[in-house]
């Protein structure tokens, strides 16, 4: 594999996947000791849409997102069809995506606002945080329904 062009990498299942934008692909590194293997391509055959990945999650399946709210899903190894719905104001910036059992959310943060799919792909809920300047990341408690966004250096919380 490459070793330039690397996107999002998460942790799933004792493997780290990471998208290699520049290769199109999804590579899976199995432990090996305290470390970690050579990286394998995990997608039977190159991903085009991987080359904008902005972030990637994974729940069973494995989801990319582009910055303009595309999400792509994998199963073992292969495309999944998913069509997300449209959302107005229109993506453009969206940095991270989070899988619950229920939901696909997706963090615009220079919109302000974090949007709630179904499984399905069709638009739930958009929550907007007008008073937050500096969203840098989230994390969700999926149990109590409640967002944790990263604001600068101060951490706020909502309920979902």
């Amino acid at each position: 594999s490459s070793t330039d062009g690397f996107g999002a990498m998460m942790y799933y299942n004792n493997r780290v996947y990471a998208i290699n934008l520049k290769d199109q692909q999804i590579y899976r590194y199995n432990p090996v000791g305290k470390n970690f293997g050579v990286g394998t391509a995990w997608l039977n055959q190159a991903a085009p849409e991987l080359s904008q990945a902005a972030d990637l999650a994974i729940a069973s399946s494995i989801y990319a997102l582009t910055p303009q709210c595309q999400v792509y899903r994998y199963l073992k190894g292969q495309a999944e069809p998913l069509t997300i719905g449209q959302v107005m104001p229109a993506c453009s910036a969206a940095k991270r995506i989070l899988i619950t059992d229920k939901s696909i959310y997706i963090l615009e943060p220079s919109s302000k606002r974090l949007i709630a799919f179904g499984l399905d792909g069709k638009l739930q809920k958009q929550y907007i945080f007008e008073n937050l300047d500096a969203i840098g990341d989230i994390w969700l408690d999926a149990k109590t329904n409640t967002a944790y966004l990263l604001n600068g250096s101060s951490v706020w919380q909502a309920k979902l």
